[in-house]
């Protein structure tokens, strides 16, 4: 199994699982050149995508999606919410509708050999979720956009081997900014907002103590985050809680514009 961000932050989303022959986008939220790119450093044709999930409509998550579906053919899966917002708020273009499928929270399908159940989360979108996967004996799960540790969010990643974690600001650096009104601080710090990298450093110490191998934190903000502040908080919980973060679990943090470290297992 393969594992990696091709982007993560405000400036677009998409995420790569491969197992197998099956190769999965969550999300496509930057060009079709873009995606294109980090895919061909991974030795992974485009057109061998199989399926693109999308997690919300929001426009860092989907503005390739049209681009990349139409020019490989590649089917897209959404919630009825969520095709309703692209739809009323997006530009990506007429998608063939054979390309379309639509599925719900905690109903299992697959994608060839990979097991999928949707789980809601609490953001400000049309019936937003994150993903859990099963693939041989691994399981992934996918959890940003989080404006809280919800008690579906817990379910749906607790006991995964990987975890994708958002850890989009700083409070102190959000409550500093001269560049976000008050109005945009206080959407990103509600409960349909960005979950903070307090609360995410907390909640990694608890996905550790219950099995999960490897942390990547995802979608950093970049006027209100740092790379080095988001580890080093996430670092301190778990030693704080005597868990080795070099050796118990992994912590990386995913790149903005390029590909995240690469996990493989």
């Amino acid at each position: 199994m393969l594992f990696c961000t091709l982007s993560s932050g405000s400036s677009g989303n998409s995420v790569l699982l491969s197992h197998d022959d099956t190769n999965i986008l969550i999300d496509c939220g930057r060009s079709g050149k873009h995606i294109c790119s980090r895919l061909q450093e991974l030795n992974i044709p485009p057109e061998s995508i199989n399926a693109i999930l999308v997690t919300h409509e929001h426009s860092d998550h989907t503005c390739g999606l049209g681009v990349f579906s139409r020019k490989f053919d590649v089917p897209i899966y959404t919630t009825n919410g969520t095709w309703e917002g692209i739809n009323n708020s997006s530009t990506i273009g007429k998608i063939s509708e054979r390309n379309i499928n639509t599925i719900s929270p905690y109903q299992t399908f697959d994608i060839g050999n990979i097991k999928i159940v949707p789980f809601q989360i609490p953001h400000d979108a049309n019936q937003p979720v994150g993903y859990r996967f099963l693939a041989g004996n691994t399981v992934v799960a996918c959890a940003t956009d989080i404006g809280y540790l919800s008690e579906s969010v817990v379910r749906g990643v607790a006991g995964a081997n990987v975890v994708l974690l958002e850890s989009n600001h700083d409070v102190d650096m959000l409550m500093r900014s001269t560049k976000y009104s008050q109005q945009l601080k206080n959407r990103i710090l509600s409960n349909e907002g960005h979950l903070c990298n307090n609360h995410a450093a907390a909640f990694a110490s608890y996905l550790a103590k219950n099995g999960t191998e490897h942390i990547l934190l995802g979608h950093l903000s970049e006027e209100n985050n740092d790379p080095e502040i988001a580890y080093n908080t996430t670092a301190n919980a778990l030693a704080a809680k005597g868990i080795d973060y070099k050796r118990d679990v992994f912590i990386t943090v995913a790149r903005r514009h390029e590909l995240s470290e690469v996990i493989r297992i």
